[in-house]
């Protein structure tokens, strides 16, 4: 299972190491968070699930969301929520799999992906069942105008017969239906408290972090001065970023092959394709 660091130890560490106050903490926050996004890396994103409750038929979707797997409204009682989403998560992710508990949703550990009936290559069919005996209580929703991701859940059950919808609005999510709740099941990047992404705790990412932060840096002094000595600085460090944000997506990448064979079905066929949701939220960075 890969281990994370705060991205706040990261860059609290630069900032004591190089005495720099260059820029208030946010910004280096920001860069830090920048360069995770350039990255990438297939493992920095994890299986989570959450419970959305809706005001006037909408809700802030997860910060942290990339790709949506599939969404339930709830069609319960409203009073029996908490217990009925425990009850409905254990079923699909599985009652013996790791979970993590983070800013009210559940991080699933993606290593136990055959142990889940949520993860497993078969899922199909083995969701198929756990969507016939919680079809009193959870009821898939489709997404409006678009196809769906292949090999989605999504895609899977919300093809035909699905009378209610969900669309994007901003950072909210905007649901066809008069449910009070809706259930979340997504692939996202993990976070902390303060909703900063957690960093890989892998020695070529934080190298290529540390050098993101100091190109950005001679960037800014290359702009205020204009001349030979910071431009000669910024093109020497922007060559080291460089390089090490190879070596930093190469480390990613190098997954066990017993994770890569189980969770490599579902992230190749969602994954790529959530640019078209994740623009309603962002128009996008650029590579520096």
């Amino acid at each position: 299972m890969m281990e994370y660091l705060k991205l706040e130890a990261v860059v609290n560490d630069f900032i004591t190491s190089t005495g720099s106050d260059f820029v208030d903490e946010d910004t280096y926050f920001q860069w830090a968070s920048d360069c995770l996004d350039i990255i990438g890396g297939c493992d920095a994103l994890i299986p989570q699930v959450k419970v959305l409750k809706l005001f006037e038929r909408k809700a802030v979707m997860p910060k942290n969301w990339v790709a949506t797997d599939i969404i339930y409204e709830y069609i319960g009682d409203p009073n029996l929520i908490e217990e009925c989403a425990k009850e409905f998560t254990t079923a699909v992710i599985g009652e013996d799999v790791p979970v993590t508990h983070c800013c009210n949703r559940i991080e699933v550990d993606p290593s136990c992906a055959e142990d889940s009936p949520w993860l497993r290559n078969d899922r199909m069919s083995l969701m198929a069942n756990v969507n016939k005996n919680f079809r009193n209580m959870f009821v898939p929703l489709s997404y409006r105008r678009r196809a769906n991701f292949p090999n989605s859940l999504e895609h899977k059950f919300t093809t035909h017969n699905v009378k209610n919808f969900y669309t994007f609005l901003g950072k909210y999510i905007v649901v066809q239906s008069k449910a009070e709740y809706i259930v979340v099941f997504y692939f996202g990047k993990k976070t902390d408290e303060r909703g900063f992404p957690m960093i890989p705790n892998v020695p070529e990412v934080i190298n290529a972090i540390v050098l993101y932060i100091e190109m950005k840096i001679a960037y800014v002094e290359y702009r205020a001065e204009k001349d030979n000595k910071t431009r000669n600085f910024f093109n020497d460090v922007l060559t080291l970023y460089n390089a090490a944000a190879g070596k930093a997506r190469a480390a990613l990448t190098q997954i066990p092959f017993e994770l890569a064979s189980s969770f490599a079905n579902i992230l190749q066929n969602i994954v790529p394709n959530y640019e078209e949701r994740y623009a309603q939220f962002t128009k996008g960075r650029s590579t520096h």
